[in-house]
């Protein structure tokens, strides 16, 4: 992340750093939510029909990540706060990658160290912000991955989980 900060023009280096990104927060294992095949910057509709299709099972939205590829949790954090920051530097030039950071934004929500977590509730807020319509989509599911956040232990993840969700919230047009 110390690259990006000193580096003026983050935009050219997106392709390189989100597949990375990606690469480095995934499972070994395949991953719950993923499995269910869910295009997340999908159609609306086809949202809601995999959401009535799954209404009652539980692990699709309340799980953690699987074997994370990456061990470390430190790195793990470090690669939540290079997303932050690319986040906010790059901006709208964000748009083609949409995909890729709202399924970095699902990983994260899905680790157990409680500092990812909570990077990864300030990249919600400042994707909900940059990306209102675009997020709409994905906002119901990304609602209910964050809600088991509003019961965890430490008060400050449970706070960005609030921030987060009310994002989600105005974004998704009031659920």
């Amino acid at each position: 992340s110390g690259f990006a900060e000193y580096v003026t023009n983050v935009s050219q280096f997106l392709p390189f750093f989100i597949p990375v990104l990606r690469h480095r927060m995934s499972s070994k294992s395949p991953h719950p939510y993923f499995s269910k095949r869910i295009s997340l910057m999908g159609a609306q509709d086809e949202l809601a029909d995999v959401r009535e299709e799954n209404e009652d099972d539980e692990t699709l939205f309340a799980w953690t990540t699987p074997d994370p590829l990456e061990d470390s949790e430190e790195i793990r954090l470090l690669n939540m706060k290079l997303l932050h920051l690319i986040i906010q530097r790059c901006q709208h030039q964000l748009f083609p990658f949409l995909n890729d950071v709202v399924t970095l934004l699902v990983l994260g929500l899905g680790d157990r160290f409680p500092d990812v977590k909570q990077e990864c509730f300030a990249c919600i807020v400042k994707v909900c912000e940059l990306f209102p319509v675009r997020i709409r989509g994905c906002s119901v599911d990304l609602c209910k991955i964050t809600m088991p956040s509003l019961k965890h232990k430490l008060s400050r993840i449970r706070i960005s989980a609030i921030h987060a969700t009310k994002a989600l919230i105005v974004a998704g047009g009031g659920l």
